[in-house]
């Protein structure tokens, strides 16, 4: 590669699998000529969320992977590499949103609005109780002294992204001094690879059931540590209860069930827990050929939705608290208005069930593609494509 290409640089607080080195189209980047580097700064961000996760051991193999230790180190190899732009993969905490606005002098920061979901409203009484029972008084105060800090100093609240990628109409911001590129959500890439998929299922005899499984009690560097919080799950109860409910629908419909696990759970204990077939890979196909699909509430639920299939959204409350019980329910409920789908919750319904409707709603599927996975208006061309052609013009 020429060493006069152009400086691109993902500052990231998530690990470089070899998962988020295809979604992060790396490839595809080099072959239109960027220098492409990748900071993973959860070390210095989320001490916690690395240690979890196993550390710089876990991550692939890449020449321009880098592991900065503290502030100076991560400010001096930013400043020796002069990229035009930063792509932010950080998250948003305190020191987070301080760095970005620090570096924004010497580089442009792009915004990737890519995962795009329905949102519910929580009032801030039940976001901050949320906060609480998450963390615990003491950090809990932390977590306000932070906020507080943060707002005094008024300087970092007029942080203001260069670019914004978006994957729907709902992530375009209405701020004509900020330039917008219209793309697609990372899985939608999978769509375009899979142009021809096998048209077996229009003929399949038996009804096929797909269930989607969060993977929670078995993922490295899960979400909630992320944010640093743990959450004390009771996860035997929701397989006893998700076994139960898929039981039922198995025989209710003389159906095959096939529990598609997430990419981070670690697979040989899913399979131990379930009393179905389990994969980890495949999981588009495995929709493309279903006939309804149960899921939790997340960005997962897009193949479903761009192949019209039916969906029954569940919830597990486990030993939530009552507070965090109506968080994850309403956001859940956010997912079901949007759609138009069941929704059940596994601690009470996976003992009497109700009956599948084997059916979707195609207008509101349509305004939900539009909205949060794919704008109207951007081109069937892979991602990161769509974004190189469109910084190497800004």
């Amino acid at each position: 590669m020429n060493k006069n290409s152009q400086v691109l640089v993902f500052l990231s607080s998530q690990p470089l699998y070899q998962r988020n080195y295809d979604r992060f189209g790396i490839d595809i980047l080099k072959k239109n000529g960027w220098r492409v580097y990748y900071f993973e700064c959860s070390f210095i961000f989320r001490r916690e969320f690395f240690n979890s996760y196993g550390g710089e051991k876990e991550n692939i193999k890449f020449k321009n992977l880098i592991f900065p230790k503290n502030f100076i180190e991560l400010y001096d190899k930013l400043e020796s590499l002069k990229p035009k732009y930063c792509i932010d993969l950080l998250g948003n905490s305190k020191n987070e949103r301080v760095f970005k606005f620090n570096i924004k002098k010497t580089t442009k920061i792009v915004n990737l609005d890519l995962g795009l979901y329905p949102l519910f409203n929580h009032s801030i009484y039940i976001r901050l109780m949320k906060k609480f029972e998450e963390l615990g008084l003491k950090l809990f105060i932390k977590f306000l002294f932070d906020q507080l800090v943060y707002k005094i100093f008024k300087k970092y609240n007029n942080f203001k992204y260069d670019i914004n990628i978006v994957s729907g109409n709902k992530g375009f911001l209405n701020d004509k001094t900020l330039y917008q590129i219209k793309a697609h959500s990372f899985d939608y890439d999978q769509i375009l690879r899979h142009k021809k998929l096998n048209q077996d299922s229009i003929n399949k005899e038996n009804k096929k059931i797909v269930f989607l499984d969060q993977g929670g009690s078995s993922k490295k560097g899960d979400d909630p540590l992320f944010r640093g919080v743990k959450l004390k799950i009771d996860y035997e109860k929701y397989y006893e209860y998700s076994n139960r409910l898929l039981n039922y629908y198995k025989n209710r419909y003389s159906a095959e069930v096939v529990v598609c696990t997430h990419p981070k759970s670690n697979l040989l204990y899913t399979k131990k827990k379930f009393n179905f077939k389990v994969i980890q890979s495949k999981t588009l196909e495995n929709i493309y050929d279903s006939d309804i699909v149960i899921s939790y509430s997340s960005t997962a639920i897009q193949y479903a939705v761009i192949f019209n299939k039916p969906i029954v959204f569940f919830n597990y409350f486990g030993n939530f608290s009552k507070i965090e019980k109506k968080f994850y329910f309403d956001e859940t409920k956010a997912f079901v208005n949007v759609l138009g789908s069941q929704h059940i919750i596994l601690d009470f319904d996976s003992d009497k069930p109700p009956n599948l409707i084997f059916e979707a709603n195609d207008n509101l599927y349509k305004n939900y593609i539009k909205n949060y996975i794919k704008n109207l208006e951007s081109p069937d061309k892979m991602l990161w494509q769509i974004i190189s052609d469109h910084l190497k013009k800004y």
